[in-house]
This record gives structure tokens, C-alpha cells and sequence, in this order.
């Protein structure tokens, strides 16, 4: 899951691959998952107060499995943020033996950071180049569903 977040991750600062939405909106994000993915997505309202910024978002598969992938910004850096179903944690090693009661986990990789927590719903997981106190809050406030 880490590695995959993580070339995700840098295929889209490479390449600047399409939003299919492109808004700061978290209901908009919302309603392009509408029956795209089998677990509701729910943005939390929060980040913005924090200097965290939804840009947008796009439906990604990582392994062949589709998850929601989002778009945030940090003082100008891009964070990519993939939720996916409790389903396809089988599908990830690292993912499946994620316990609800875990604290968030960080790994590094090359200037990026990666930060992975079990939510009721699946795994949240928030890779950028951006202090690991920012992807926690993140992972922390999707993993909580604090709107």
C-alpha cells in the first residue's frame, strides 16, 4: 500500500493527472464517489482551518482496486490522499494488519512522507513532501469522520 500511494503519488506531481473534480468543496468530492465506490466518502470540514487545502479529486486504482484519491495542499505542496474499502485490505499486506485501535503509522520514502491508519470503513492513507504532523492531522480527521 505505502509503495503504491507513493508512485501514485508521484506519477500525479510528474505527470498533473486530471481531477475529475476540481474544487476546495469537501460535498462535491462527496457526490463524485456517489456510486463509484462500495463505502460512502466523507470529507472532513476541518482541514481548511488548519492551512489544509482540497483541491480535488478522481477516482485512482492502486493494485487494480479503486479508491478515492484527493488532492490537498500544504503551503503550495501537494498531499494525495487514498481511502479505500475495508474489503480490499486483503488486497495490502501493510494495510491488513492495520488495527481501528492503531495509531497512525509514517514511513518515509526518498522526501516524501506516508502516513496510513485503519478507519471503520477501510484505510486511510496520505502521502507529500510536508511535515508527518500534517499527514497525521489529515488521516486522523478522515479515519474520525470529524466533518
Amino acid at each position: 500500500l505505502v509503495r503504491a500511494a507513493f508512485h501514485n503519488h508521484q506519477t500525479y506531481l510528474a505527470n498533473r493527472m486530471t481531477l475529475d473534480v476540481q474544487s476546495s468543496s469537501p460535498e462535491a468530492a462527496e457526490a463524485f464517489f456517489v456510486n463509484k465506490l462500495p463505502f460512502p466518502v466523507r470529507c472532513p470540514r476541518n482541514l481548511g482551518d488548519q492551512g489544509i487545502r482540497l483541491i480535488g479529486a478522481r477516482l485512482c486504482h492502486l493494485k487494480q482496486v479503486p479508491v478515492a484519491y484527493l488532492l490537498y495542499h500544504v503551503d503550495s505542496r501537494s498531499i494525495s490522499v487514498f481511502l479505500l474499502d475495508a474489503d480490499d485490505l486483503g488486497r495490502f499486506r501493510q494495510a491488513a494488519a492495520l488495527d481501528p485501535q492503531d495509531s497512525p503509522r509514517g514511513y518515509r520514502l526518498g522526501q516524501s512522507g506516508v502516513v496510513t491508519v485503519r478507519s471503520a470503513h477501510g484505510i486511510v492513507c496520505a502521502v507529500g513532501e510536508v511535515p508527518q504532523a500534517a499527514l497525521e492531522r489529515i488521516v486522523v480527521s478522515y479515519a474520525s469522520g470529524s466533518t
